[in-house]
């Protein structure tokens, strides 16, 4: 009988620069990449760029970085109408980002019925999104 190797994780420190491909967008907005199966949240990135990064917090299970550089761009990156860092979303083209919000409920949902036994009992949202009509205006509100 062997034993496997242990993995091990490559674990970055505070103020390293490393470059990562980012696979999908976090809650909140950041992207997430990983440098070996290690989660890196990556602020100003969103899925298909290849950034440059500086870690600002390192923990044991993720880390923190901000983008320096976007390396190579995501073929859905758009220009952003101002420099914002309050708006990480106008990168993203309004489609995309109602199809990202939408799995983003859609899984928070399917979280949040873990222990029930029948998925019948799970909710759901029936397909149903908010759109606005304004993709480019800071805000829109539900009709009551």
């Amino acid at each position: 009988m062997t034993m496997d190797q242990p993995t091990t994780t490559i674990r970055p420190h505070r103020g390293d620069e490393l470059t990562l491909t980012v696979d999908t967008l976090a809650y909140g907005g950041a992207g997430v990449a990983r440098l070996e199966g290690y989660v890196v949240f990556v602020q100003g990135g969103i899925p298909g760029d290849t950034v440059r990064v500086e870690v600002g917090k390192s923990k044991r299970a993720y880390a923190e970085a901000r983008v320096l550089e976007v390396v190579t761009p995501s073929p859905e990156r758009i220009e952003p109408v101002a420099q914002h860092p309050g708006a990480p979303w106008q990168v993203i083209p309004y489609a995309k980002q109602l199809e990202i919000k939408a799995e983003q409920v859609d899984d928070s949902l399917a979280g949040s019925t873990a222990t029930r036994s029948s998925r019948s009992s799970r909710p759901s949202r029936n397909g149903a999104t908010a759109t606005s009509s304004s993709t480019r205006s800071a805000r829109m509100r539900a009709a009551a």
